[in-house]
């Protein structure tokens, strides 16, 4: 799949699980929360420490209905990801600390050579199967709700 990177750096991925809240300390493999934007809710599975943000979705051949990735960076700069050994299209859109889309960029599977960058710095990029952005009428400025704890990525 592709990799998300601050700068030229990290990669990301994601699994669908129930959603389940986090009570510090390390993030547990597939840890999820809901979102929720444009009234339409979504299952995300965090991918917030080194590990989880560079595995992201490589070598998944599915993603349920209603299910992403979302990506939480510790420092905002400009995020690049790619598609290393990622077997599904999917739309990114980056997001500021609000959770507002800044930009949506389509990646293609096993696209090793395109880099998708946030349109300025961020600490978060949400992965979706590609087309559900666009399906659901989220664009740039929509505003992606979610309730996770700020040390969820501020470590």
């Amino acid at each position: 799949m592709r990799r998300a990177a601050a700068g030229l750096g990290a990669l990301g991925l994601l699994l669908a699980l129930p959603a389940c809240s986090r009570g510090g300390g390390t993030l547990a493999p597939g840890e999820t929360a809901v979102l929720e934007v444009r009234g339409h809710t979504l299952v995300a599975e965090l991918a917030a420490d080194g590990p989880h943000r560079e595995q992201g979705l490589m070598f998944r051949r599915e993603l349920p209905e209603d299910h992403g990735m979302l990506f939480l960076f510790p420092e905002a700069s400009q995020l690049s990801f790619w598609m290393r050994n990622t077997y599904l299209p999917l739309t990114i859109a980056f997001l500021d600390d609000d959770g507002n889309v800044l930009n949506l960029e389509d990646m293609q599977p096993f696209d090793e050579t395109t880099l998708h960058r946030s349109a300025r710095s961020c600490r978060m990029a949400l992965e979706m199967s590609q087309g559900w952005f666009e399906a659901h009428g989220v664009g740039p400025g929509d505003r992606v709700e979610m309730n996770l704890p700020r040390d969820l990525w501020i470590h």
